[in-house]
């Protein structure tokens, strides 16, 4: 038997006779394959280093690539070995390998970044804000708002967001994860005063929540400090738009609403970051709770992109919003579960 140097397996029918008799006999034979059977998403910091991923060569003609010339693979002894080249771009970067073989093909995403990369970057805080509603719109498309942001540091080196298109400055502290690059926004953050009077501070809501908490009065519940709600901006990098960090719902979210339902299987799904009036400070050490004025900015869908908003003109805040009035469903756009849990009161 021939050896078979495609990647696909072969089949043939032998036929054995033996006078007016006979009987056929099927063989295979596997062809030349690989097996990888690792990750597909590795995270680096800016350190050259040189990685390895395992791969099971069955004599295939491996092939290596890579869309960057900072991570270069190679094949030796049963190993994917990748060179990563030390970062010093300015920026995070990412690079996408690629292990093939005839119709075969398997592609390991690296990126490669530090907080230092997102430091003193200036953001567009993107989304859909539902502050902004009125009873004339008629389309959640209508609603979608930028205000500028920037990630900066203190003499500790501890980082916050900082909303730098308003009057004085918001500071949200965030808490950066350098093993997933990413970081978590809490909310009960004190992020600064409106107006000299009141205090601001940050709210994670699951808005399929908001009518019902808003009928029982719940609302101060998504800014309580330390009630554990969160959203986590998982960073990255497009070379056309520059850094991008998305938010998504944690697991870490669902206790609270456990806590004020009857159903322990209830979840909480964060989809808002809001900024939050109170009439003064949070104090749980002495009961001290303060009264929810309104919400000045409430943003669906969260999404932070690299750059500055185009109008150089600060963005003029209005009142804080007490109420919601937005058709189900947000004005048609789908994917927004109805909860089937009710707040105890």
């Amino acid at each position: 038997m021939q050896a078979n140097n495609n990647v696909e397996g072969r089949a043939t029918q032998l036929t054995i006779l033996n006078g007016t008799d006979s009987v056929n006999v099927t063989i295979q034979q596997l062809g030349m394959n690989y097996e990888y059977n690792g990750k597909h998403f590795f995270i680096y910091n800016d350190s050259a280093r040189t990685v390895s991923y395992p791969v099971v060569d069955e004599g295939a003609n491996v092939q290596l690539s890579s869309s960057e010339s900072w991570a270069v693979p190679t094949l030796s002894n049963g190993k994917v070995n990748v060179a990563v080249a030390e970062n010093n771009d300015g920026h995070i970067r990412q690079a996408e390998l690629y292990i093939e073989a005839g119709p075969y093909k398997d592609t390991i995403q690296v990126i490669q970044g530090e907080l230092k990369d997102i430091v003193g970057k200036d953001f567009r805080f993107t989304g859909y804000d539902l502050a902004l509603y009125t009873s004339s719109t008629r389309n959640i498309k209508e609603l979608y708002s930028e205000i500028q942001t920037k990630i900066v540091t203190d003499a500790q080196g501890n980082p916050f967001l900082e909303f730098t298109d308003t009057d004085k400055g918001w500071l949200l502290p965030i808490d950066f994860n350098p093993e997933t690059l990413s970081f978590d926004i809490n909310a009960g953050e004190l992020m600064g005063r409106y107006y000299n009077r009141y205090f601001i501070y940050s709210s994670v809501i699951d808005y399929s929540y908001y009518k019902q908490f808003q009928q029982n009065n719940l609302l101060p519940y998504f800014s309580v400090p330390g009630v554990g709600l969160s959203m986590t901006a998982v960073l990255g990098y497009n070379a056309q738009v520059g850094t991008v960090a998305q938010f998504f719902d944690n697991d870490r979210n669902d206790e609270l609403i456990k806590q004020l339902t009857d159903d322990k299987t209830a979840t909480y799904k964060a989809n808002v970051f809001a900024v939050t009036v109170f009439d003064k400070k949070w104090d749980l050490q002495n009961h001290v709770k303060p009264n929810r004025t309104g919400d000045l900015m409430m943003y669906l869908q969260p999404i932070m992109i690299e750059g500055v908003v185009g109008s150089s003109a600060k963005r003029a805040l209005p009142a804080p919003v007490k109420k919601q009035n937005i058709s189900s469903y947000l004005l048609r756009n789908p994917e927004f579960k109805s909860p089937a849990a009710k707040p105890r009161l």
